[in-house]
């Protein structure tokens, strides 16, 4: 079965769903891309490329089929409704058919926190078609994250925003959407992410050798006790381990904690520059992330990118954004209150040295603008939001599985509240 497509020109943006409860709550461990378990490179000659752009495009609307045994769902399940934070998912086996391609004996594991606890019915999967067969995938792509839109009951923020940013030029992942099957049951309407792996840095930056890393909640570059040089302690590495030594986390977290004078350059020679200032502008200062680089330190990756010799940020999970009802400051974001109490210490130091100079101050405010008057236009965004909400609405209001609040109409107007009222604040701080 091929998938629909529908052909409409989208801005982006993303959407609101549940208001946050006073501060911003904690972030959702895991439900941004990680990366794909021992992903081998393939070797298909720049083939599986061309399949995983076919592949993730927003416009697209899958089949996904999972056969399972029906103990091994109910064990699964459990996983998904058990909120111990420092639970361990473990890998179960399926028969996936995905637009009618066969990819038998499957991985598929949980995966995130805030949005499984918001929908204990309908699990995230963690899909890995390779993990039972290394010479298994669907024409390139080797795996996939179907996201429950727990968090987003409309499914808008994040390909949205995605869309908008990857305009801009900046690196983030691919979305795409399916309808999904359990044993021949329906279990909703799923956004689908590719997995931050071997594939992915390499098709955004044509090699795959760098280090990677994940960052921990709560601590950004904020030095641990034991210094700069413990930071890795905090981190994972999802791949590429040997040459994830953390001597390069270390000094980009001692560039950043140095003298704020000397940030473009300390800081700048470590890392693109560019591209950190406009992503913390999209993410923070545009969208409004609630859980991300900014408010939790989470939901962000990095990668060294062996040509440039630089690090690479890439923004991962924004589905808590665009809230009508939070506003975070732009210039000084407030941590979430998860934070508050798991590390105190914890802000964005980043955004805190790079505004603290007014050359720096000037460079973040120009950011803001250029995407508030470009990619990210308020113009843009809502016209995002009602072309895409074409694709996908009647599919998401229609979805079994969803939660029966908030209300997937509303959420979705709540869009173009925020938006309104975000590009008022901005434009009076001159962002």
């Amino acid at each position: 079965m091929a998938p629909l497509v529908v052909a409409v020109a989208i801005g982006a943006c993303s959407s609101s769903n549940t208001a946050p409860s006073g501060a911003p709550t904690a972030a959702d461990g895991g439900d941004a891309a990680s990366a794909s378990d021992g992903g081998k490179i393939p070797g298909d000659g720049g083939g599986g490329a061309a399949a995983r752009a076919a592949f993730f495009v927003t416009t697209k609307i899958h089949k996904l089929e999972l056969a399972v045994e029906a103990a091994d769902w109910q064990r699964f399940m459990a996983e998904h409704r058990n909120l111990d934070p420092d639970a361990v998912f473990t890998w179960h086996t399926g028969d996936v058919t995905l637009d009618g391609a066969k990819l038998p004996r499957s991985g598929f594991k949980a995966f995130g926190y805030g949005s499984r606890e918001a929908n204990p019915n309908k699990p995230n999967l963690r899909i890995d078609f390779k993990r039972n067969d290394p010479n298994q995938d669907n024409g390139g792509v080797e795996g996939l994250r179907a996201k429950n839109c727990g968090q987003d009951v409309t499914c808008l923020r994040e390909p949205l925003t995605f869309d908008a940013m990857r305009a801009a030029g900046l690196p983030v992942l691919r979305t795409t959407f399916a309808d999904v099957f359990v044993n021949g049951e329906a279990f909703g309407f799923y956004l689908l992410e590719e997995p931050i792996g071997r594939d992915f840095v390499r098709d955004l930056t044509g090699n795959d050798d760098g280090a990677i890393y994940e960052a921990g909640d709560c601590q950004g570059f904020v030095p641990p006790a034991k210094g700069c040089a413990a930071l890795l302690d905090l981190y994972q590495q999802p791949f590429n381990v040997p040459v994830s030594t953390g001597a390069d986390l270390a000094a980009i977290c001692a560039a950043i904690n140095g003298d704020p004078a000397q940030f473009a350059s300390s800081v700048g020679a470590l890392v693109k520059l560019d591209e950190w200032i406009q992503a913390v502008a999209a993410d923070t200062a545009i969208a409004g992330d609630y859980d991300g680089f900014s408010t939790n330190g989470a939901n962000f990756r990095l990668y060294g990118d062996t040509k440039l010799k630089k690090m690479r940020l890439v923004i991962t999970g924004p589905d808590t954004t665009y809230d009508p009802d939070y506003h975070p400051d732009p210039l000084k974001p407030a941590p979430g209150s998860d934070c508050k109490k798991a590390n105190p210490a914890y802000r964005d130091l980043f955004l805190a040295k790079l505004t603290a100079t007014p050359a720096g101050l000037e460079q973040y405010k120009s950011a803001v603008r250029g995407l508030r008057q470009g990619e990210m236009s308020p113009a843009k965004l809502g016209a995002g939001v009602d072309a895409l909400w074409a694709v996908i609405g009647a599919r998401v209001k229609a979805d079994p599985k969803r939660t029966a609040r908030p209300d997937p109409e509303a959420s979705k107007e709540d869009i173009k509240k925020y938006l309104t009222r975000r590009n008022t604040a901005l434009a009076a701080l001159g962002m």
